[in-house]
């Protein structure tokens, strides 16, 4: 099953229906947790300037939207940012466990270049969203057999004479995975220039399975390569690459 990365384009934010003071639309732009926009109502929306980048996911990160909610993706190639690709999913696509935020994956029907977007929301409840990363994505055919998935609880327990101090942390996912499937020209063309962007100091998205939108409230992961990606060479047609991925949030 497919499985990919995306990595966040920069953009301005033109427009939006926001609670300005305390949580400006610009914080779509910040990748700690603690940073939210929130609208002033249940119908809020965000207008984007992507400058001149090509783009071919939308991946909405860390929201209250719920599976009765829904997002209005649109582009346009004047401030309006409409009349060039519009769609309307369910914000939430699948089983959220508990204590997650929910993510909103959106594939657009093939790579884009309208310089701006409109995102609209129909939510019972104003919006809160920490992140929205727009830009392009590396896929390969699946990640292999016995990734390892695991939730790390980053609080730091002290204890001094069996008295434990707690000083609780975030809790995060991580993903330790092999993509052996992996072209030779694909390695070339998109995965080498893809892995020079974001190094281990820019964040990513990660669908382990693209296709499997039940998985996706539980598995998708806004987070940053912790490894220096390397590819093994077992043949001239394919790339072995290991990766691990560690969540910001979650």
């Amino acid at each position: 099953m497919p499985a990919s990365l995306t990595r966040p384009l920069p953009f301005l934010v033109l427009a939006s229906d926001e609670q300005a003071a305390t949580a400006p639309a610009r914080n779509t732009l910040d990748d700690r947790p603690g940073k939210v926009w929130r609208t002033t109502t249940n119908a809020g929306y965000i207008v984007i300037d992507l400058g001149s980048a090509a783009y071919d996911t939308v991946v909405i990160v860390g929201t209250n939207l719920t599976a009765s909610d829904t997002v209005r993706i649109r582009t346009g190639t004047d401030t309006t940012a409409v009349g060039a690709f519009d769609r309307t999913v369910p914000a939430m696509t699948g089983t959220k466990p508990t204590g997650f935020t929910t993510k909103t994956f959106v594939q657009l029907s093939e790579t884009r270049s309208e310089r701006y977007m409109r995102i609209d929301f129909v939510s019972a409840a104003p919006v809160e969203v920490q992140r929205i990363v727009i830009g392009p994505s590396v896929t390969t055919i699946g990640i292999d057999h016995e990734a390892d998935e695991a939730v790390l609880d980053t609080s730091e327990i002290n204890t001094v004479l069996g008295v434990d101090t707690i000083q609780t942390g975030l809790k995060k996912l991580r993903w330790k995975f092999t993509m052996s499937r992996i072209s030779e020209t694909d390695w070339r063309n998109s995965w080498k220039s893809f892995l020079y962007a974001v190094g281990k100091t820019q964040p990513v998205v990660f669908v382990p399975f693209v296709e499997a939108p039940s998985s996706w409230q539980s598995d998708i992961t806004f987070g940053r390569i912790r490894n220096d990606v390397s590819a093994k060479i077992p043949g001239m047609i394919y790339r072995v690459v290991e990766m691990t991925v560690e969540g910001i949030s979650i």
